[in-house]
């Protein structure tokens, strides 16, 4: 798992880099709002027989570590965003959004 939170970390979800042509806001807005897919393989080592391809991991491991990756990238965005973004009332919209998804 920690593989899995060090390669989420690296992908970040928020930022407001913008190309040298236009520097508004607006556009880096935008750029942020850009999804993108990202295959990460995890290969499983067995001690004894080393890297095998009868080693798999199951569906529920597979779930978990998407939702740790997911996790992760979701409270990185919340901690790179600088707070004229991120004021308190977008954080408890954050954190209602969040609940909801999850009820």
């Amino acid at each position: 798992m920690p593989y899995v939170a060090a390669v989420s970390r690296a992908f970040p979800t928020f930022s407001l880099k913008t190309n040298s042509s236009n520097n508004n806001n607006a556009k880096a807005e935008e750029n942020c709002k850009k999804t993108s897919q990202i295959i990460v393989e995890i290969l499983v080592v067995d001690k004894e027989a080393g890297v095998t391809d009868k080693l798999k991991l199951c569906k529920e491991e597979l779930n978990s570590c998407a939702t740790v990756s997911r996790n992760v990238r979701q409270a990185a965005r919340l901690v790179d965003m600088p707070c004229n973004i991120l004021n308190v009332e977008e954080f408890t919209k954050v954190g209602n959004l969040q609940l909801c998804n999850h009820i």
